[in-house]
């Protein structure tokens, strides 16, 4: 599968946490993803100049809007491909919520500038938590294809 196959894959199945995905299916629209936020965040720092000098930076509004846009496929295709592993849709979406809530929780915390009055132990907890998370998906994410028909499906039509 190639990049516009895989990014057309998963625009088309915006919402289905159903079947399975390839690891290309996958890692392509990952790396759309990454081309995106690149070119939202440079946008939005030459046509907003002001919001980038901010102490502390406020919202970005159109990586924002490109994160708002992006989140329902990236959670659908993560689902998928953790499928293709043969793993559970409740250990799939536990580490995506997981890894959802401390994003925002950082997101939140950065807002507001809670850093400053935040004790380093707790935050180096979450840290620590958000690495554990985000390294657990990267496995599943990693790992071969099951060959063989598994609870969500035959193996998607191509070698992964």
């Amino acid at each position: 599968m190639g990049p516009l196959d895989a990014i057309t894959t998963c625009f088309l199945k915006y919402a289905d946490f159903s079947g399975r995905a390839s690891r290309p299916e996958f890692w392509w629209f990952v790396a759309f993803q990454v081309i995106a936020f690149l070119v939202a965040g440079t946008l939005d720092v030459v046509l907003f100049p002001d919001i980038a000098r901010a102490e502390p930076p406020t919202v970005y509004p159109l990586s924002e809007v490109v994160g708002l846009a992006l989140l329902l496929p990236t959670f659908a295709v993560a689902a998928r491909r953790l499928h293709d592993t043969g793993t559970r849709s409740e250990t799939a979406l536990i580490l995506l919520g997981l890894c959802t809530l401390l994003g925002y929780t950082f997101t939140v915390m950065d807002a507001f500038d809670l850093y400053a009055y935040t004790e380093s132990v707790p935050l180096m907890v979450l840290s620590l938590g958000a690495a554990a998370v985000m390294i657990a998906l990267l496995v599943y994410a990693l790992k071969a294809s099951q060959p063989e028909v598994n609870a969500w499906g035959p193996q998607p039509g191509f070698v992964s």
